[in-house]
């Protein structure tokens, strides 16, 4: 048996033993103090860790896989524009018309895109609502609410209507700096 010896402190943890585990056993080179008769964790007498090399090779073999191609369009998504404007079904009974309103190499990217409501219902006259007059850019008169701007994804787009002109961008590119305070 392995003499205790008393190093103080509370009650139930007064002795440890010096020169082996618990149990009494000695402990294996390379592992002294540490309480543990199985030798050292990584490599030494028993080798890795079973299952480790495992992981690591499922890790470099997943960082390694091609990854798709940033700028491309992704297999069936439409090509969306800045400028163009989109039927889009948001869940209404309806489609509802939006102007796409952010940048292209967002718009190749990702899988969603930025839009301003058309609306025909009557808008107030402030510098963040563009009103076109009858066609224009539809039959009728009509407002791009630049307060209103929705992440619409790519999959409610239905129909692809026209696309605005320079003109009428920058129109909608004022309304959007006064929406934003920009």
């Amino acid at each position: 048996m392995v003499p205790a010896v008393s190093l103080g402190g509370r009650a139930g943890r007064s002795t440890e033993r010096v020169g082996g585990d618990p149990a009494g056993r000695p402990l294996l080179p390379g592992r002294a103090g540490r309480g543990s008769e199985r030798g050292p964790a990584r490599g030494g007498l028993r080798g890795p860790v079973p299952g480790r090399r495992a992981k690591r090779d499922a890790r470099r073999a997943r960082d390694a896989r091609p990854r798709p191609m940033v700028g491309r369009p992704v297999m069936g998504e439409p090509s969306v524009a800045r400028g163009q404007i989109w039927w889009v079904d948001v869940g209404l009974p309806e489609h509802k018309r939006f102007v796409i309103v952010s940048n292209n190499a967002r718009n190749r990217t990702l899988g969603d895109v930025l839009g301003v409501r058309l609306t025909t219902a009557d808008e107030p006259d402030i510098p963040s609502i563009v009103t076109f007059d009858p066609g224009e850019v539809t039959d009728q008169r009509c407002f791009a609410v630049a307060d209103d701007i929705w992440l619409v994804r790519k999959d409610w787009l239905r129909e692809r209507v026209r696309a605005l002109t320079p003109a009428q961008m920058e129109r909608i590119g004022q309304a959007l700096r006064a929406a934003l305070a920009l």
